[in-house]
């Protein structure tokens, strides 16, 4: 299996049933998501690095409504989801899903998912029901060995993804089966916005302190949520709609990003939530900026405790009777 990262209708926005189990899982995949960004930055070591925890989530999980025995049990512990039957996970997640989605008022984010699997391949009819159902996904067979395949689904994820993404594979390995997709695509207007006239030219530096070189500095001024800690200072620029945030973080000049993110964890980051207060005349200043980013995830998941999802011990027959493993995390 490949699972992928970028979907769409217009709904209202919906409640969430918010109970304990939901928070449950909420507080879970926040604690899987800084685990998997931690271990994805100490391997990169110098690039951006860009990750969707809740992407990588979602494709896993359907994953994981294929998985029994120790490889089952090799999920629920990366996932964080001990405690919780496979039920509630995939209805909580169903409810995540639709509450997340968001159509209003400019402010874009879409989910879809999708499953691909070779016409040669025979799939556990309850595999393809259970994602259906809770995952909403599209199930598409297709012959993997035709000149048209490789398209057909790089098509898909660049409709998804309004063209962000145009593709997301180069080819299908003779051994590949089935390859499952998510796709996010988040596009929203900030609260208050920055205003074009008053981006500049201004200088920014490296961690090191050497001058990348001159780049367009966008700069605002309001009342906003800062937070001012020893490790770091940080703001929260919210969007429009209400339901969405972007937090900035800056380590002190005696710091650096990589002890920050070493820091994270879902304590922590509760904490530093909790930190935050409103403070009116404040200045922030943020260079435009664009950068790609892709790396195969599998050495992070096997170094989080899914190794045996990547070997031929690992159990899918709730997928097939025909032995299976995990190629790829894309």
């Amino acid at each position: 299996a490949i699972l992928g990262t970028g979907c769409s209708q217009d709904i209202a926005d919906p409640e969430f049933d918010y109970n304990l189990k939901s928070a449950k899982v909420i507080e879970t995949n926040n604690e899987f998501g800084l685990e998997l960004l931690k271990t994805v930055f100490e391997a990169e070591e110098k690039a951006n690095v860009m990750i969707s925890p809740t992407s990588v989530s979602i494709a896993l999980g359907m994953a994981y409504n294929g998985a029994e025995t120790a490889t089952r049990e090799a999920f629920e512990e990366v996932l964080n989801y001990e405690g919780l039957t496979r039920e509630e996970v995939n209805e909580i997640t169903k409810e995540l899903i639709h509450v997340l989605v968001t159509n209003v008022k400019g402010n874009l984010l879409e989910i879809a998912n999708s499953m691909w699997y070779d016409e040669e391949f025979p799939v556990e009819a309850e595999f393809i029901n259970l994602n259906s159902h809770y995952f909403d996904a599209e199930v598409r067979e297709l012959d993997f060995r035709s000149a048209g395949a490789v398209k057909t689904i790089n098509d898909w994820v660049s409709d998804k993804t309004h063209g962000k993404i145009d593709e997301i594979i180069d080819s299908i390995d003779p051994a590949v089966m089935m390859i499952l997709i998510n796709a996010i695509y988040f596009n929203c207007v900030w609260e208050t916005e920055f205003d074009p006239e008053n981006t500049q030219q201004a200088s920014f530096y490296n961690e090191d302190g050497s001058l990348f070189g001159q780049v367009d500095m966008m700069q605002l001024e309001s009342t906003f949520r800062v937070a001012n800690q020893e490790a770091f200072r940080a703001i929260e620029l919210p969007y429009k709609n209400g339901k969405f945030s972007m937090f900035l973080f800056l380590p002190p000049e005696e710091g650096s990003v990589n002890q920050l993110v070493q820091e994270l964890d879902g304590t922590s980051w509760n904490n530093w939530m909790a930190e935050f207060t409103e403070q009116e005349d404040f200045t922030v200043y943020m260079p435009r900026f664009e950068f790609e980013f892709d790396r195969s995830l599998g050495d992070d998941l096997k170094a989080m405790g899914l190794e045996i999802a990547f070997t031929e011990q690992a159990d899918f027959t709730g997928i097939s009777s025909i032995p299976l493993y995990i190629a790829d995390v894309i």
